[in-house]
């Protein structure tokens, strides 16, 4: 299994270097995304703070008003964008392209954090950061699950270092804090909460049942940014108007075609390739590796499996090498 101790792992940062730089190309390519036809055009010059904050709040409000969604992060993200690169295609693409990288990071790291093996990670990474059905979650500058996905990885991340950490309560206060921002992007990221508590109480430890027991107010610390999608959907419900999106109860028709767009949603085609590579994987770092016999012998050379170490004294014209499995 993968560890996850102090040093740091710099097999992250090149993994998502790697997954990300796949999209280099974007770089050159015209063909950009937008997000339920928003656009967002930067301040007139000499704008002071506050105004900025004005515009992004009556941004925010106005979007509420046309179309439904509450979404002050994703707003403020773009925001900030356009005020910084302006039209310049190419600043909004590299953006966009680092942006990609730092949630193939955050996937790695939760991987790490949830004792996976590296070569494992890194094919379950690029599974799903390469599916051509899901890459908009990833690559996308604009679109609300792209930039989010980012904040709700570190999410999870920090529900399970509170669960091995000494001081858990700022990976909790950290955990608490980025659920509101994926929140503040789409409120279906509320779905990740039920996996932040699941990761929060797993302990190494302690049974599950007695985790949940000692960490239950903190447990109920994750539940509160969950009043924001529920406050926006009564407000939603009460005020709705011709124009806005429509909500309905759920119907046998939506249901099969869930079922139907879900193989295509998912990525099966690509992603089951990729689930028996790092099934593979995860066999092969943890297959039982049998001992060597010590021996002696005049010269030559010992060859050891991978995963072993060895101490070898060379006395001539004898050498004797002791194993050692790591």
């Amino acid at each position: 299994m993968g560890d996850s101790g102090s040093r740091f792992p710099w097999w992250i940062l090149g993994g998502a270097a790697l997954l990300a730089l796949a999209y280099l190309p974007t770089l050159n390519a015209p063909f950009d995304f937008v997000d339920d036809g928003d656009l967002v055009y930067p301040a007139p010059a000499g704008t002071t703070l506050r105004g900025h904050a004005e515009l992004w709040w009556h941004r925010v409000t106005a979007n509420v008003e046309h179309l439904g969604p509450f979404r002050p992060v994703l707003w403020l993200h773009w925001h900030v964008q356009a005020n910084v690169f302006g039209a310049d295609p190419l600043a909004w693409r590299l953006c966009r392209l680092v942006w990609c990288g730092l949630a193939a990071g955050m996937l790695l790291w939760l991987f790490r954090e949830l004792r996976i093996p590296q070569t494992a990670a890194l094919i379950a990474g690029a599974a799903a950061m390469w599916n051509p059905y899901r890459n908009e979650i990833w690559t996308s500058l604009t679109l609300s699950e792209g930039v989010a996905m980012p904040y709700a990885l570190f999410a999870l991340v920090a529900a399970r270092k509170a669960a091995t950490s000494a001081r858990p309560w700022r990976w909790d206060v950290v955990g608490f804090v980025c659920v509101l921002f994926a929140l503040g992007c789409k409120n279906t990221f509320a779905a990740i909460v039920p996996a932040q508590i699941a990761l929060r109480l797993w302990h190494d430890e302690l049974p599950f049942r007695e985790a949940g027991r000692r960490a239950k107010w903190r447990v109920a610390l994750f539940l509160i940014p969950l009043a924001l999608p529920v406050g926006h959907f009564a407000y939603f419900q009460l005020n709705w108007h011709p124009g806005q999106y429509e909500v309905t109860g759920p119907r046998a028709a939506q249901f099969v075609r869930f079922l139907v767009c879900l193989k295509g949603a998912a990525g099966l085609d690509l992603l089951g390739a990729g689930i028996a590579l790092a099934t593979g994987a995860v066999w092969w770092a943890k297959r039982p590796t049998p001992p060597l016999p010590s021996g002696r012998g005049v010269g030559g050379w010992v060859c050891f499996p991978p995963r072993s170490s060895a101490r070898c004294c060379f006395s001539p014209p004898v050498s004797s090498c002791t194993y050692r499995s790591g």
